[in-house]
C-alpha cells in the first residue's frame, strides 16, 4: 500500500483514539468509486484490514455526497435521511468529511454512531483538520494531468 493508505489509517485510529469517535472509515478515491481502506471500530478487522469493505459511486450514499460536493456532510439523525447507506452496525448520526488534493476529493473521512445527534461542529472542525493533514501524503499528479 501506498503511503497515502498508510496515512489514512493512521487518520483513522487517530480520530478514534483522540477525536472522540468509536467508529471511523476512511474511502478512497479510485475513478467515480470509493472504497473503504481504513478504519477504527466496528469496521476493524483483527487482521488489520476493512471488515466488509464497503464500494459506493460518487454521489451515492452521505460519504458519495460528501465527494461529489468537496463538502462535508453532518446528519444528525440518519433515520431522516434517504441519502443514508447502512453499514455493519446500526447507526443514528454520521458525518462525512472529504479529502482534498491538488484541486480534487481522493477521499473521505466518515464516522457513524448510535446516537442521535453525537456528531456536531467540533467533530466537524477535527476531522476537517485531519483531511487536510492526510491530503499532504498524496503525491501529486503528472504534470500535464487535468
Amino acid at each position: 500500500a501506498g503511503a497515502h493508505v498508510e496515512a489514512l489509517g493512521s487518520v483513522a485510529r487517530h480520530l478514534g483514539l483522540a477525536g472522540g469517535v468509536s467508529d471511523c472509515v476512511v474511502y478512497l478515491r479510485d475513478g467515480d468509486t470509493l472504497w473503504q481502506v481504513a478504519a477504527f471500530g466496528p469496521k476493524l478487522g483483527h487482521d488489520g484490514a476493512v471488515r466488509a469493505p464497503m464500494r459506493q459511486a460518487i454521489g451515492e450514499g452521505l460519504v458519495g455526497v460528501a465527494a461529489a460536493t468537496g463538502r462535508p456532510v453532518r446528519v444528525a439523525d440518519v433515520h431522516h435521511d434517504p441519502r443514508y447507506l447502512p453499514d455493519l452496525t446500526p447507526a443514528r448520526s454520521e458525518l462525512a468529511v472529504p479529502i482534498c488534493a491538488y484541486g480534487c476529493v481522493v477521499g473521505v473521512i466518515d464516522s457513524e454512531d448510535p446516537t442521535p445527534g453525537h456528531h456536531g461542529p467540533r467533530h466537524e472542525a477535527v476531522f476537517v483538520s485531519l483531511a487536510a493533514i492526510a491530503a499532504a501524503a498524496f503525491p501529486a499528479p503528472p504534470r500535464g494531468s487535468p
